[in-house]
């Protein structure tokens, strides 16, 4: 949320095209999206621990906690895994006061649904998106 702000999720991928489509997919949904720094290099201290060979947990909650996120998922998967991930880290907006607001759930049905026979999910579905630039939200 201090990155994003109250509206916007965050996305951490290790794939720029996933990272386009969750952008697209966040604009058709009305679930805001940006991108993230992703520096793991500079953050292995944060999880530090005498025990474990990572804690769960930032040592400095002012210090990119969501590119930390991304750190903690890409150790755990390991720097070598071949496929695809994705961190949304959203825990800011998903509420509202004491409320919670939904967001998410329109986001990852719009996103992934052409993965799916159901044919309300792939209407709503991305289908082609630009490629990768800074550009205004137009939709």
């Amino acid at each position: 949320g201090i990155a994003t702000g109250k509206y916007h999720g965050a996305i951490l991928t290790n794939s720029e095209e996933w990272e386009v489509k969750s952008l697209e997919a966040g604009r058709k949904s009305g679930d805001l999206l940006a991108p993230i720094i992703y520096c793991p290099e500079l953050h292995f201290s944060e999880f530090a621990s005498a025990i474990a060979d990572m804690k769960n947990s930032v040592a400095d909650r002012s210090n990119a906690q969501s590119s930390c996120a991304g750190l903690f998922v890409g150790a755990n998967l390991g720097f070598d895994y071949p496929g695809i991930w994705m961190h949304v880290d959203m825990a800011t907006p998903v509420h509202c006061g004491e409320r919670a607001t939904g967001y998410g759930v329109a986001l990852l049905l719009t996103l992934f649904g052409n993965y799916t026979n159901c044919k309300l999910l792939n209407s709503i579905a991305w289908n082609d998106f630009e490629p990768p630039s800074k550009r205004i939200c137009r939709d």
